[in-house]
Order: C-alpha cells, then structure tokens, then sequence
C-alpha cells in the first residue's frame, strides 16, 4: 500500500449530471433500490473478500486520495487504483500503475483527470498519458519564502510535495491547495487567491485540511488546521475579490448534540449553489451538515452508541439521519446527491433532493 502522503483536499466538481443507479446488485433476486429524499444507500462494499470488493477497495478503501463526479456521470476514486463506478454499480479500474503516488482527484471531459505528483500538478489522460500543467519536478519552495500573487506555472516551485487540485472553474480555471496557499491556474499562469497566515514557528503554521470547495458563487471554502483536524468554527470563506471571512454558525442544529461549530472537519463538497456540505464529528458520532446562507442543516449522522460492526446492504436504503454503518471519510455532490467514500466497509450515496 502507498499510503505515505495524506490527502488535503477533494474535488469540487460544479453540478453534472449523476450516476444513472437502475440495476439490480449482483445478487439473483434481490433488487436495487435508489434512495429518496433522506435517505442513504451503499454503492459498494470495500471490505476486499472477494474479486469484486477488492477493485472496490483499491479506488474507495483506505485513506481516500480523492472522490469526484466526473462529466460522464460516473463517480471516480483514487487510491491504489483509479476505479469507476459504473451505472451497474460495479467497480473499474480505469488506471493502475500509473497513478503511484498521485493525491487530489478532478475529473475531466475526455476522460481526462487532474491530480498531483512529484511536486507537480498532473493532468492525466487516456492511455496513461501524463502531462505536468504546474510545478517543478521534486523542487518545492521553503514555508517561509512567501508565495508571489502570480507566477509561471511552469517554472513556479509549490511548497507541498503534492500541491491538490480541488476543483474548476466555468472558464476552465483550476483550483489548487498549496499547503497554505489557494491557487488558481489559468492559461499557464498562477494567481494566488488566499495565503493562511503563518506565525511563529514553520512547524507550528496551520495548513489547509482535508476538503475544500468552490460555490456557485466563486466562493471558495477551506479548513486551516495546525497539528489536527480544524474546528468547523474554523472554516473560511474567500471571496471572488480575495477577502476572506470565517463562516457564521448557528449555537444549535436539530440532530447535533453540542455546539456544532466545536465539531471536528474530516471533508467538505460543494453543493452546487451558495453553500458547502461538511463532513465533521466528535465522540458523539459522525455528521453531514449542509452550511448555506440562508440554511444550515443535519444532512446525514452516524451515533456512536450505534452497534458496533453494523454494515448498509447495497441497493437497501436506509434514513440518512440515522446511518447504522460508519460514515465514510470523503464526499463529493452532485445534482442532489452525495457520495462518501474512505475508512469504512462501503460507498455510501446520500439523496438530498
């Protein structure tokens, strides 16, 4: 296994249109139902006893180096593998040798995919091929030495060993999270879009956690962290013209037990419009809340005091709210639609609409 390199952030795909989920699972009799509003269902298992599951694993299983919708409607996970899942709810392997030690997942039309590598970013197309769009092969800058508002994409030095893309723009804009720097890459050129303040100590500077979005609005979300998963209290909003904010929280959400904004960030999505789904839990359990500007929701909750063990069966929906299997680690939406995927036995799909 290749898990050297923990991910920082997923893709944040604008709204595509989603998995085309009609079949039945594989098993004789036993039929495929799509989850309605409010509900959860499991794509996949990921628990690699069998050929099937072991595919399933290496794309979905693990720490997750990222999850997207891509344009053809298919959902794509990166980790050993590239896998699909396909409309008949089966993994497949779309690459295998050629995305060794590859972090950050967007896809692309044509079949294209943009990752990172060697302290480049990546794009990677059919047949394997594999084209650097930013970066300098094993050369990063220092923490310290500070980040230019634009540089060559070419000949720019990322301080991350694997500078993550997270998401694009209409005008085919990438977005880039760079330990501590926002970037956007345009037409071979970068343009910084947000820095988080470094203090003190390099070791003690925060970085940019798993998880980042782009909004239908051009606003864009991340979760610095220093030594641990960030507080969602902490996650800041940046702003078309460069201003940022932290975002405001409500003291209670129905569903959430405590002060939701003490909970710690594990991901986040964009959710097509103004706002970002979130994926973040405590001792208590595990929750999705839907953060908007004029809504703020329990999307989806996995309780502590939940048995042990439990599993979500393929194809069997059951009441998002009220999830008898762990919540996977990362998500990605889609036309009212989440798909969670990393650290569980399954792919889960969250109906929203």
């Amino acid at each position: 296994m290749r898990r050297s390199v923990k991910t920082y952030l997923s893709a944040g795909m604008a709204p595509i249109v989603l998995l085309g989920l009609a079949a039945c699972d594989g098993k004789p009799g036993n039929t495929w139902k799509e989850p309605a509003k409010g509900q959860a269902v499991a794509v996949l298992q990921t628990d690699a006893d069998n050929k099937a599951q072991e595919v399933a694993y290496d794309g979905f299983g693990g720490t997750p180096e990222g999850v997207a919708y891509g344009p053809d409607g298919l959902v794509y996970g990166l980790g050993t593998s590239l896998v699909a899942i396909t409309k008949d709810h089966k993994a497949k392997v779309v690459f295998d040798d050629q995305i060794e030690g590859m972090a950050g997942l967007v896809a692309l039309p044509g079949g294209k995919f943009l990752t990172s590598a060697d302290s480049q970013l990546i794009e990677l197309g059919p047949g394997g091929r594999k084209a650097a769009l930013a970066g300098v092969a094993g050369k990063n800058r220092k923490l310290r030495d500070p980040a230019p508002k634009t540089a060559s994409a070419s000949q720019y030095r990322f301080a991350a060993s694997q500078p993550v893309p997270f998401a694009t723009e209409p005008d085919g804009s990438i977005m880039i999270a760079d330990y501590n720097v926002i970037w956007r890459l345009k037409d071979g050129h970068l343009t910084r879009i947000y820095q988080v303040p470094g203090r003190g100590p390099v070791k003690d500077w925060p970085a940019i956690s798993p998880g980042g979005a782009v909004s239908g609005t051009h606003t864009v979300y991340v979760s610095p962290s220093t030594n641990g998963p960030s507080q969602v209290r902490g996650i800041t909003a940046i702003s078309a013209d460069g201003s940022s904010r932290t975002i405001a929280l409500p003291r209670h959400i129905d569903g959430v037990p405590g002060d939701p904004a003490s909970l710690k960030v594990r991901w986040m999505s964009d959710d097509g419009a103004d706002g970002i789904y979130v994926h973040a839990g405590n001792s208590s359990g595990s929750y999705v809340l839907h953060l908007a500007t004029k809504k703020t929701e329990l999307v989806a909750r996995h309780s502590s005091k939940n048995e042990s063990g439990s599993t979500c069966k393929p194809g069997k929906p059951v009441d998002a709210k009220n999830i008898p299997c762990e919540i996977p680690t990362s998500l990605a939406y889609s036309s009212g639609s989440l798909i969670m995927a990393g650290l569980t036995s399954a792919v889960l799909k969250i109906s929203t609409k």
